[in-house]
């Protein structure tokens, strides 16, 4: 009794951990080479902390909250070393998140293989949201083909006003986000009344507690346009629902990033992703839906001009392979949502005529696996059971490209950077990173302190807790509710 309460006691006068459980997450975004960033929501305020290392016994780094204490919690870990896999904990007040589903990889340099995962469309068939048994199908298959990021194409959610339909989607898939990073595109379903109004718009509120994505060119805005680099690959993610004519700030972006990734040696591969099809043969193209004629005038040339590999979408609830002046186009809208059309017509019978169409399915749920190596990519359209292949081929692209690869800095640059950042660099203004010290290999040390959380503001009084003695602490609460 009594080790429980001084246990009790440190807990509470502990800066930062005096309440709140977690509900949901962690979940991870916006990975580079050398940083990553992990979110997670509390049922009270408190403020959190990360411990991470290349094993549970070694979690020698830690970065942490201050500030005032906060239900949504996001804290980026830096200076990592480049394709990598670390373990993590998070922790906030009394409650801890720690499980073997929990570690990440950080992203591989751009001469090393790596497999991504494109869904789209996992909405279920009401706006209650409360059946997407078929979205945690997906998401297992996705999971047990072990990719090292997911791109989405959007409608995630029928209702993307309502938080309930947030928690339903998050609960269907307890473990992917834990430790692979979610790269969105905004849809339709995903808005409150299915488009972008502005910022107070309560479906871009709620992707925004969720979702850590990589700056964008808004200022001062939770950006919805965006682009990252992954091992030899750029991808570039508009939103449909934002002005994307000719002359528009976004498409200008979107023109310059295109530009941008085929003037650059180290880029081998580029993708762009949205919501909205560019080829699509199902409902939209069939009633003659504006967004598609719009990517189909303003963007597809684009696409072309600069040479991209693919563009992937959702919308259409189905799976569509179009390859269009050596472009392939993708819809792949099977990732929960009710199908196309399973009742009326065959499973291959697609409603508009498309010359360059290569392989239609309007009957089953499935996700695009890639494998990337070097120039080379293999694609697959996979089936939710994991093993019924729907489509399949293989490409070259900018093969005559040789990217630069020398050895990563522990910044996540490379050798020969004009020098790393400070060590919080990146992070979120009141978050206290202690990451692990390198070697000249670029190999982690072990830090002095023996992996401890550090809590406290910036310059104010700091403390060492060991993780021992917040697990302990955390038991004996938990022993003192039952």
């Amino acid at each position: 009794m009594r080790q429980a309460w001084w246990m009790l006691a440190m807990v509470a006068l502990w800066p930062g951990l005096a309440a709140g459980a977690i509900t949901r997450g962690p979940l991870l975004g916006d990975v580079t080479q050398g940083a990553i960033t992990i979110r997670w929501i509390t049922d009270q305020p408190s403020l959190g902390t990360v411990q991470f290392g290349l094993s549970l016994a070694a979690l020698t780094g830690s970065a942490s909250e201050t500030g005032t204490p906060r239900t949504d919690h996001e804290v980026r870990l830096t200076g990592l070393a480049a394709s990598t896999r670390y373990l993590y904990i998070v922790s906030s007040g009394p409650d801890m998140a720690a499980g073997a589903e929990q570690y990440f990889t950080t992203a591989p340099t751009a001469c090393e293989p790596y497999r991504i995962a494109v869904f789209g469309d996992t909405r279920g068939a009401t706006t209650f949201c409360d059946d997407l048994s078929d979205w945690a199908k997906v998401a297992t298959m996705i999971d047990g083909q072990a990719p090292e990021l997911v791109v989405g194409t959007g409608d995630y959610v029928y209702a993307g006003e309502k938080t309930s339909c947030w928690d339903h989607w998050f609960d269907a898939v307890p473990k992917l986000f834990k430790h692979t990073p979610f790269y969105p595109a905004m849809g339709n379903h995903d808005y409150d009344t299915q488009t972008y109004t502005d910022e107070s718009n309560a479906g871009l509120l709620n992707a925004q507690r969720w979702f850590s994505l990589p700056t964008g060119p808004e200022v001062g805005k939770y950006t919805t346009y965006y682009a990252f680099s992954f091992g030899n690959a750029r991808f570039i993610v508009y939103d449909t629902y934002k002005d994307h004519a000719p002359g528009s700030a976004q498409y200008q972006w979107i023109e310059a990033e295109l530009a941008a990734a085929k003037a650059d040696p180290n880029v081998q591969h580029s993708f762009v992703i949205n919501h909205a099809t560019f080829e699509g043969v199902g409902q939209f193209c069939f009633i003659g839906e504006q967004a598609q004629k719009d990517n189909r005038a303003w963007i597809e040339p684009l696409v072309q001009q600069y040479e991209a590999d693919a563009t992937f979408v959702g919308h259409e609830h189905n799976y569509v392979h179009v390859k269009k002046n050596g472009i392939h186009h993708v819809v792949t809208g099977g990732g929960g949502a009710p199908l196309e059309n399973t009742i009326i017509l065959p499973c291959d019978q697609h409603l508009c005529d498309n010359p360059d169409l290569v392989k239609f399915d309007q009957c089953t749920f499935h996700a695009m696996i890639l494998d990337i190596n070097g120039a080379h990519v293999t694609y697959t359209a996979l089936a939710e059971d994991g093993t019924t292949v729907l489509d399949t081929w293989e490409e070259d692209h900018w093969a005559t490209k040789v990217p630069v690869c020398l050895p990563p800095a522990p910044d996540g640059g490379t050798a020969g950077d004009a020098g790393p950042p400070p060590a919080d660099a990146g992070a979120p203004p009141d978050a206290v990173v202690d990451a692990p010290a390198y070697d000249s290999a670029g190999n982690p040390l072990a830090a002095a302190g023996g992996g401890c959380c550090r809590v406290g503001a910036r310059g104010g009084a700091t403390g060492a807790v060991p993780l021992a003695l917040l697990c302990l602490a955390a038991l004996a609460l938990r022993r003192r509710r039952r």
